[in-house]
């Protein structure tokens, strides 16, 4: 997704897990937040909850990726235009980052 993503112009950054994007939220400008919903020590839906919280920006500006449809009570959280359920082509998600960006 990384090269995907960089191939079609868009400067991104990675994170390790949800403690680490928390901690790089803190210090950068993000467009968008693409994350899995099923990460090690933060997931996706509390990632969400805590960057919102902090910065009601980022309400809008999260894309959820998941193997599954997800079916933790924060589902509620994502539209059909904001989760892409595994496998998906590159084409798709950068399609989708650029709609989820011009908003």
């Amino acid at each position: 997704m990384h090269e995907a993503l960089t191939d079609a112009g868009f400067d991104v950054d990675n994170s390790i897990h949800g403690r680490d994007a928390l901690k790089k939220v803190g210090s950068s400008f993000y467009d968008l937040v693409i994350t899995d919903v099923n990460m090690p020590l933060l997931n996706g839906f509390e990632l969400y909850r805590r960057m919102v919280a902090s910065d009601p920006y980022f309400e809008d500006r999260f894309l959820f990726i998941s193997g599954e449809q997800p079916r933790e009570a924060g589902d509620r959280l994502i539209s059909e235009d904001r989760l892409m359920l595994k496998p998906f082509g590159m084409a798709d998600l950068i399609e989708n980052v650029k709609s989820l960006i011009r908003r």
